[in-house]
């Protein structure tokens, strides 16, 4: 799993960055994105890999994150509290305090995630993101019906783009 979770993870970074450059939402591309950074990660591996976590922060928010079955945790929006030297609460005290969880129902949050994984998925797979609204398949409900990881751990798209 390690080259394509360091592949996802890069992209995701960049992700983040195209998202706030195009609807800034706070400071920096980070901040307030860690829930729905977290849950597109982990709907990338589908069920059982990848574990969804949160905690409270500082200033009482909720912080999300994801980690391996091996105990590794991947905080893709750390950075929001670094920037401002803030402790990061995948890395600090908060971390005893840990509560996993499942995906959150909210549509907002949904339609965040979904646009992340359509980006990250398209980078990868070579698609250029401005080619992604012709097609009528997007947004998809359901991620693993369009993408999928092959046994090398690269990502494929799983439909035809030219139908």
């Amino acid at each position: 799993m390690e080259p394509i979770l360091e592949t996802l993870i890069k992209a995701m970074d960049e992700a983040l960055h195209v998202v706030h450059e195009h609807s800034p939402r706070a400071d920096n591309p980070y901040e307030g994105n860690c829930y729905v950074a977290s849950a597109a990660l982990k709907k990338f591996f589908g069920r059982g890999v990848l574990m969804l976590y949160r905690t409270m922060d500082c200033n009482k928010q909720y912080h999300w994150w994801v980690e391996t079955k091996d105990g590794r945790v991947i905080d893709l929006t750390a950075q929001q509290y670094e920037l401002k030297e803030l402790p990061v609460p995948s890395r600090s005290e908060a971390y005893e305090f840990r509560e996993k969880q499942s995906y959150m129902k909210y549509a907002s949050y949904k339609k965040r995630s979904q646009k992340l994984m359509d980006y990250v998925a398209h980078r990868i797979a070579g698609v250029p993101y401005d080619e992604l609204m012709q097609y009528s398949i997007f947004p998809i409900a359901d991620p693993s019906q369009v993408y999928c990881i092959d046994d090398n751990e690269s990502i494929h798209l799983r439909v035809d783009m030219n139908t």
